[in-house]
């Protein structure tokens, strides 16, 4: 998963960016975040944020339904574990 300095832990954004892969991938499943919701993945901010359906200060980066979307959609739906 791509994400610029704005993204990176410290920076004061949606940090996700921590530079080691299972570190990022603690961080993206925090308990009690709402980064990844696997009661509602489309409720997820790693898919709302890019397609700009909450606020994005980089914009909308994905349309719903196309293919970035949709394999983020399905491993979050597939209980988003780590490879």
């Amino acid at each position: 998963m791509a994400a610029g300095a704005c993204h990176a832990v410290g920076s004061g954004g949606f940090s996700i960016n921590t530079g080691s892969s299972a570190a990022t991938y603690d961080e993206v499943r925090e308990p009690g975040d709402d980064r990844v919701d696997l009661a509602n993945p489309a409720n997820s901010l790693l898919l709302r944020k890019p397609t700009n359906t909450v606020a994005h200060g980089g914009g909308q980066r994905w349309a719903v339904g196309d293919d970035e979307y949709n394999k983020t959609l399905l491993w979050i739906q597939q209980g988003a574990a780590e490879n």
